[in-house]
């Protein structure tokens, strides 16, 4: 098995994360999200996450929000890697897949109904 890769994750000069699974299978993100919605709605924030792909967990190692002067570095490393913070299944049934199927239809009628 080669070595897998996981992150060093600093935020504002502290090293908060070091985000990676000792396996052949897994993902390894991290993300700074920035949203405004419509109805006014709005978050900001950075998180380091992943998933278990042979036990499909879904893992967080840190979550925060962030703002204007915020500092966020990242250093592809090896391990030793830290224990996710969270650790998690996103079960779904067939019916609760189908809702999300017929609501992202619906939305994307409405959003292209001028262009079909």
């Amino acid at each position: 098995m080669v070595k897998p890769y996981g992150l060093k994750v600093t935020f504002n000069g502290d090293t908060v994360s070091k985000a990676g699974i000792e396996k052949e299978n897994y993902v390894v993100t991290a993300c700074v999200s920035f949203v405004h919605r419509n109805d006014g709605g709005e978050f900001y924030n950075f998180n380091v996450g992943g998933m278990d792909s042979d036990l499909r967990d879904h893992l967080n190692w840190y979550r925060t929000n962030v703002g204007q002067g915020d500092s966020i570095t990242m250093e592809v490393i090896q391990g030793p890697f830290d224990e996710p913070t969270e650790r998690f299944k996103v079960e779904q049934s067939e019916e609760e897949k189908l809702k999300i199927k017929l609501e992202e239809y619906h939305y994307l009628k409405n959003k292209l109904k001028d262009h079909i």
